[in-house]
């Protein structure tokens, strides 16, 4: 019963900090205040970042706000099944807060807040909205240069794809017809040899730039390689 009883008065005592902050005395605040507190906050503006681990995958986002003015305080909420709400961690004027969902698509709700006496109200609100990773960007149809800037490839994207997955493979697979009736020769992408040598070639178009410069290395240390043998097994002279 005591515990309950703290449980509550807990709950009532934030609920009305709230509650007072956001219906804070402004009766002090003249236009010329506000006038200034609005340009003040003209230049922040909020983005979110990659956040990697040490195998360059990532791991999550940093949700960022940039040129806070010193009398400014930064809140946020989210909305829906992913409900939430907090204050940034401030420091020399860029707010920060890490979010691990990859999952999920969701909107941050950013209030920049005054901390002047007498005129602390919500002076900007930001809105950013958080991505999430597409489970379709590893579809083999992907790996075509002819798919890859297709919405349905992107690795991240901020809004659903309302699309199973094998309607999202047909339309890739159509748009690839499409290129291949304009090319010399006939391949075939669901069809044994010729369907994975067409995956190969798609591969090396996504990825010929790197490949060139790791054939090219390879090839240079090898001949480095030979040079050495050579100087070690003859004195020095070739």
């Amino acid at each position: 019963m005591k515990k309950m009883f703290m449980s509550m008065l807990t709950f009532l005592i934030c609920m009305f900090g709230v509650i007072g902050y956001v219906k804070a005395d402004t009766s002090k605040c003249t236009v010329q205040m506000q006038t200034e507190l609005t340009r003040s906050v003209s230049q922040v503006t909020a983005s979110y970042e990659f956040v990697y681990d040490e195998n360059n995958n990532v791991r999550g986002f940093d949700i960022k706000v940039y040129n806070i003015p010193d009398n400014m305080n930064v809140l946020y909420s989210v909305s829906g099944k992913n409900s939430k709400n907090g204050n940034f961690i401030i420091e020399n004027g860029t707010g920060k807060i890490f979010d691990n969902n990859l999952n999920d698509i969701y909107t941050y709700n950013i209030g920049i807040y005054s901390l002047n006496e007498g005129c602390n109200y919500k002076v900007k609100t930001l809105n950013v909205v958080k991505p999430k990773r597409n489970s379709y960007s590893d579809l083999v149809y992907c790996l075509y240069e002819e798919n890859e800037k297709s919405p349905y490839c992107k690795e991240w994207i901020t809004n659903d794809i309302k699309m199973s997955q094998s309607e999202v493979e047909k339309l890739l697979n159509s748009n690839l017809k499409k290129f291949k009736t304009t090319e010399a020769t006939s391949v075939c992408v669901d069809c044994g040899a010729e369907g994975i040598a067409y995956s190969l070639k798609g591969f090396y178009n996504k990825y010929k730039y790197t490949i060139i410069i790791a054939t090219v290395l390879v090839i240079s240390l090898n001949i480095f390689a030979i040079v050495l043998l050579i100087k070690s097994g003859e004195g020095g002279v070739i």
